[in-house]
């Protein structure tokens, strides 16, 4: 596993999973009760589940980053065509509810409470 890069965070599988571990074995150090010893199929299960889960959890911050940017640049680029267009004030467009719909020619649509529909 030491080869086995992750895609989204750019480190190894072991470097991320060793990190956790080492922070868990100071928490433990620190406030941990012992509470008993598990077999072994269940201690390399768990671990590996976790080691798993830390990935997951990595790349889930890395791909919502990702959409927060993309989302940001949408809404600006909608913003500053909405402006453009000169919409007459009576039409109120709620960015959260409706979608704008565009053309491969560049026209464009409301449809408003779309996330209703």
């Amino acid at each position: 596993m030491n080869n086995v890069i992750d895609f989204f965070s750019r480190k190894s599988y072991q470097e991320i999973t060793l990190r956790d571990y080492q922070m868990n074995d100071e928490l433990t150090d620190q406030y941990g009760i012992y509470i008993g010893c598990l077999i072994k199929q269940d201690v390399t299960t768990i671990r590996s589940l976790v080691g798993e889960l830390d990935i997951k959890s990595e790349q889930i911050e890395q791909l919502t980053a990702t959409w927060d940017a993309l989302n940001q640049q949408y809404y600006e680029i909608i913003q500053n065509c909405l402006v453009y267009l000169n919409l007459p004030k009576t039409m109120n467009i709620n960015l959260d509810k409706d979608s704008i719909m565009i053309s491969e020619d560049g026209h464009a649509w409301v449809v408003h409470n779309y996330k209703d529909k």
